[in-house]
């Protein structure tokens, strides 16, 4: 008889996703003139300021094919980033003492719960000199979670992990002053084989397009175990039964962590 469900610490435990504004930290300018990066060709980003951001669309939206920008987003890109001349492009950010590189998952702070941080992935890093300062900003693409998604998932809410992302389709630019760490995003697979969870650990097993409002793939695609027909959340605990060695819910076999501990075997119903 095995078990399976990994137990999350009580403490120190990963961050979630809040659903509003991030905010730009007020910060010594200089902290970004120590960024060292490996130079690449000219791309895309930029922002400054306190300009509050909503995590959702406006009417000053301009929506592509796969993903949307805000008016903001398009004004930062052509106020400082129309002209190659006047930035660089980098693949690698230091802030703070940390070494953050595209492609790396970043919480970013919000405003509305300095506890409860955003959460996206480095898209670029773009360093620009102005006669004041010196600017860094980063593109990023947001990852969403489930208190993000429409009304028309939350019959699968049960199935959606506490620590589980989306990365969507969403992308905007903001200042390195918003990163506030970084963290681990595994696939489902990853996740499920750990013991334990440790802190700032997230998985993701679909994508999520914001402007259609769709998870790729769907949550009816989603790996399956238990005989009630619901995709595997590795937040809950599951029993496998000896003899047709499928991973059953707890709850779906009146049967719990604790009791576990004391069965040497376990036969499902199904199989008896």
């Amino acid at each position: 008889m095995l078990k399976r469900g990994a137990e999350i610490p009580s403490e120190d435990e990963g961050k979630e996703t809040p659903t509003k504004k991030f905010i730009d930290s007020e910060r010594n300018p200089q902290t970004v003139q120590s960024t060292t990066a490996r130079e690449v060709r000219p791309g895309r980003g930029g922002k400054r300021g306190r300009k509050k951001v909503l995590r959702g669309r406006s009417r000053d939206e301009e929506i592509g094919s796969n993903s949307y920008v805000s008016s903001q987003y398009l004004d930062l890109k052509k106020r400082y980033l129309s002209d190659p001349t006047k930035y660089r492009e980098f693949k690698q950010l230091k802030y703070k003492s940390h070494i953050y590189n595209v492609g790396d998952a970043v919480f970013i702070k919000s405003e509305d719960d300095a506890n409860n941080d955003f959460v996206c992935k480095l898209l670029h890093i773009f360093k620009c000199d102005t006669p004041e300062k010196t600017l860094v900003f980063v593109e990023v693409q947001w990852y969403y979670k489930k208190s993000d998604l429409p009304r028309t998932y939350h019959n699968f809410l049960y199935s959606i992990s506490e620590n589980e992302l989306f990365l969507s389709t969403h992308q905007d630019i903001v200042p390195v002053e918003c990163i506030n760490g970084g963290l681990t995003v595994l696939t489902l697979q990853e996740y499920d084989m750990l013991s334990s969870i440790p802190p700032n650990t997230f998985f993701c097993r679909s994508k999520y397009d914001h402007v259609a409002k769709r998870l790729d793939p769907p949550p009816e695609d989603w790996e399956k175990q238990c005989f009630c027909n619901k995709p595997i959340n590795p937040d809950l605990f599951y029993i496998m039964c000896d003899k047709c060695q499928r991973w059953l819910h707890g709850d779906c076999v009146h049967i719990t962590r604790e009791e576990a501990d004391n069965i040497d075997s376990f036969i499902c119903d199904m199989c008896k």
